[in-house]
């Protein structure tokens, strides 16, 4: 491998694209790296029955909803490998209502005059894209032309951590723009959050050359705002405490907590690298918690077999800390390439299918960057809501994650064929108090419905107005999915004025005038003085809401609840009555694509996508959670397969 750096060009150069400019303009700002000193050498495939695509244009391009037939979705993945040099990319901003064109005659680019072979339709659009970031030029308006802006010096955290507008980059005054672009990259990493910096840190220990390219103005992803909770069985800090562990008894225990529901190709390969990965930031400064490791069990959820789960008081942003940490000291080597504010649009393959670059955007410039390997580690779809109701079936009720989990990597694996799978593994939890009615929301409150820390004295109703689940069930799992079960994932805590006053709060953090308060101005609270009237305000079926509390009320006096409720403190009889409304949501995307033992993106048809491979949560949490929780297996996975990415492909 030639070493990246100042004595010239490697492969094909990055062809910008300007509008209204040649294709020989200077380069933009921002894909710079440093020279290197001159001394220095250089899963499986998933059980879903078809691809999800999004209502506009999924018939048209082939794909088709969950659960459609596996061979509608295999054949369009078979006319998208009979393309040649195809640029596979999401829908542009401004589309409106336009759909997508047929590409079946050969065409010219207009930008490089090359004549390449388009697809028989183009790609399925599960993406709906977002605006333009603010402060880009209008559409028509010609960019600024010039020299790019290289910002140059040593790297520095506080620069990694925040970023720059128009692109974080670095380089050394004396090395040219075009030069810094004119590469064939070993590793092109989308995304440089949990999964894309450990791959980039370590393939550049080895020589490779590097490209990150991250649509935000920050590096990090998720870790800027996760619980930084990891696992690992067989670690230094066990060792430290005489706990005996190891990897299989992690696997054992991953695949009983989560009933088998996760993959187990996924967690094998996890649990393996999970001890060498966690030593390393351990060594590299990440401080747990006093008392830690933990087991992970709550109430009513079972945690592991031994102590192996930990996070640091700083959360996520301890262990981005030690990774920054890390990468500050890899840039020096003239490996890596920093571009953030810079999201990848699309694909680029070769007459054979496989995929050899991306194209990507900033502003309104866009540019195509070629490469050996392409890794997706740009997150999951939490906050694209029309993504999140497609794959799910529900609506993103709350808007709780990284704002760039948009679904982006999804997408472009979809473009070139890609299978996803996990899609009945959606977890929504036992609900929330949502801030409003307007979706996405934020979380607002959670009522007390864990029975072993507060017995339930209140009711819960379905939208008809009938109880779907005894209220004292100790076990997360199946109130969890009794909420699952719902319609709208949505249900309402009824109780009386008695309970009101008699109870343990199930909010404590109000005050009874507080509480009081919201049941007359936030939409989600609820006082009535009749049941009718309460029902009314709580869009429940005021005759079953009434049946229902006739039925609870005998069950009380009886002392024998239908549904098996053993703790029957109160009847519901005295007004004025209460409502507060629970929706349930989620801040993780369940489904995710599909990869061999490899980490290789795969086809409909089981065949591998040569060239792109996925880490991180663009895998889907169900990959690693099934429709549970198990401790740490969302950032362990990204940590530690990102890091085996960067550690074994071929440079």
């Amino acid at each position: 491998m030639q070493p990246p750096g100042t004595e010239g060009p490697r492969g094909r150069a990055a062809e910008p694209r300007r509008s209204g400019s040649a294709a020989d303009e200077p380069a933009p700002g921002g894909v710079l790296r440093r020279a290197a000193p001159a001394n220095r050498p250089g899963a499986r495939a998933g059980d879903e029955s078809a691809p999800a695509a999004c209502r506009r244009g999924a018939l048209r391009a082939g794909h088709s909803h969950p659960g459609a037939d596996p061979g509608a979705a295999q054949g369009h993945t078979r006319r998208a490998q009979t393309g040649a040099s195809s640029d596979h990319a999401r829908s542009d901003p401004g589309l409106g209502d336009r759909r997508p064109r047929d590409r079946a005659a050969p065409r010219k680019d207009r930008r490089t005059g090359t004549r390449v072979q388009g697809h028989e339709l183009a790609p399925a659009r599960i993406h709906q894209r977002a605006a333009r970031r603010a402060g880009a030029l209008a559409p028509g308006k010609s960019p600024a032309t010039g020299p790019p802006h290289v910002h140059s010096g040593a790297v520095k955290r506080r620069e990694l951590l925040k970023g720059a507008g128009a692109g974080l980059t670095l380089a050394i005054p004396a090395v040219r723009a075009a030069t810094l672009l004119e590469s064939r990259w070993d590793f092109i990493i989308v995304g440089a959050g949990t999964a894309g910096l450990p791959a980039a840190i370590h393939a550049s220990r080895r020589g490779a050359s590097v490209l990150m390219l991250e649509a935000a103005d920050t590096l990090g992803g998720t870790l800027n705002m996760a619980m930084g909770q990891v696992s690992a069985g067989g670690t230094r800090l066990q060792d430290d405490q005489g706990i005996v562990d190891s990897p299989d008894r992690h696997f054992e225990d991953i695949m009983e907590i989560t009933f088998g529901e996760a993959d187990p190709e996924i967690v094998r390969r996890t649990v393996d690298l999970a001890p060498d990965t966690l030593n390393w930031l351990l060594d590299q400064g990440l401080v747990p918690l006093p008392g830690h490791p933990v087991t992970g069990a709550a109430p009513g959820r079972a945690g592991y077999s031994v102590p192996r789960y930990f996070w640091a008081e700083e959360a996520g942003r301890a262990i981005l800390k030690v990774v920054l940490e890390e990468l500050d000291r890899e840039m020096p080597q003239g490996n890596i390439a920093i571009r953030t504010s810079t999201r990848v649009t699309g694909l680029l393959t070769s007459d054979s299918g496989a995929v050899e670059g991306v194209r990507a955007e900033s502003g309104n410039e866009e540019w195509t960057f070629r490469g050996r390997h392409i890794l997706l580690t740009n997150g999951g779809y939490a906050m694209n809501p029309d993504m999140f109701e497609l794959l799910t079936g529900h609506p993103a009720y709350a808007a709780g994650s990284w704002p760039h989990s948009l679904g982006d990597g999804l997408d472009l694996a979809v473009s070139v064929g890609g299978w996803l799978r996990g899609q009945h593994l959606h977890r929504a939890g036992t609900g929330s108090i949502l801030t409003g009615p307007k979706f996405p929301a934020k979380v607002y409150a959670r009522f007390a419905t864990v029975p072993q820390q507060r017995l339930p004295w209140e009711i819960w109703v379905n939208d008809a107005g009938q109880r779907f689940i005894r209220e004292d069930e100790p076990l997360v799992r199946p109130r969890a999915r009794a909420v699952l079960a719902l319609p709208r994932l949505r249900y309402v805590i009824v109780f009386d004025e008695n309970i009101f006053n008699s109870a343990p709060p199930g909010l404590p953090q109000f005050s009874r005038e507080e509480f009081l308060a919201h049941c007359e101005n936030h939409p989600m609270f609820a006082r009535a003085d009749s049941l009718d009237e309460l029902a009314a305000a709580a869009d429940v079926d005021a005759d079953g809401l009434a049946q229902t509390v006739r039925d609870y009320n005998d069950a009380v006096a009886s002392g024998a609840d239908p549904l098996g409720r053993e703790h029957l403190p109160e009847p519901i009889a005295r007004p004025p009555f209460y409502a507060i409304t629970h929706l349930g949501s989620s801040a993780t995307s369940s489904t995710g694509v599909a990869v061999n033992d490899a980490h290789q993106v795969v086809r409909g048809n089981q065949e591998t996508v040569p060239g792109l491979y996925a880490a991180g949560e663009v895998l889907g949490s169900g990959a690693t959670l099934g429709s549970t929780f198990a401790p740490g297996m969302l950032l362990t996975p990204a940590l530690s397969v990102g890091r085996w990415l960067g550690m074994t492909l071929p440079i």
